[in-house]
């Protein structure tokens, strides 16, 4: 019998099996774009919602409280504005939103735990670690920072629920394609690589 331990509100207690978390921030992503929102004040009741979660800055930060169907978009938008990397690197938004857009999409929703859900918070908890620490700024450059976001956010992309020691003994093709080296990291990279080139 394992024993639960206590959990942060909001998070769910893996020993009882999930609960069905609050959502309490709900996302339009024409806001986000800086796009015309639909009503007066919007943007701003975004941004407030999104500033409670204090992304970037909270390593219990719970995914799922976000109410949005594309949790990896929303969240790498906000940390790039947030770290000021749109104007720093002039970085093109509507492309970026679009890349993003392709990358959370080849994520299965369907993939229990290697998800687009996933991704975000990977991202998230990432950007925290480098900017609470002190990292960034003082350590990478904005350059370095977009990389490791960004690693953050293909890191499992395409993942297909199996590990890569499934997938050499399988001998499936993409194992084949990587020659049975970090065959899951190397498709990932490979394909993102192929989206960024689009």
């Amino acid at each position: 019998n394992v024993p639960s331990r206590p959990s942060e509100p909001g998070t769910p207690n893996l020993v009882a099996g999930p609960s069905k978390p609050e959502r309490i921030v709900d996302v339009d992503l024409a806001v986000l774009k800086n796009k015309t929102p639909s009503k007066k004040g919007a943007e701003a009741r975004m941004k407030k919602d999104l500033q409670k979660l204090r992304l970037g800055e909270d390593l219990h930060f719970n995914v799922f409280s976000l109410a949005t169907n594309c949790p990896l978009v929303t969240i790498t938008m906000y940390l790039l504005k947030r770290l000021d990397l749109f104007a720093v690197l002039e970085l093109v938004e509507d492309q970026c939103v679009a890349f993003l857009k392709m990358v959370e999409s080849g994520y299965d929703a369907e993939n229990p735990y290697h998800n687009a859900a996933h991704a975000a918070d990977v991202t998230q908890r990432l950007c925290t670690i480098l900017c609470t620490s002190g990292i960034y700024p003082l350590w990478i450059s904005p350059v370095e920072m977009l990389a490791a976001i960004l690693a953050a956010v293909i890191h499992d992309f395409g993942h297909p629920g199996r590990n890569n020691h499934f997938m050499i003994e399988t001998r499936h093709p993409i194992a084949s394609q990587h020659n049975d080296q970090h065959v899951l990291e190397n498709h990932s990279l490979r394909v993102c690589l192929g989206l960024m080139s689009e």
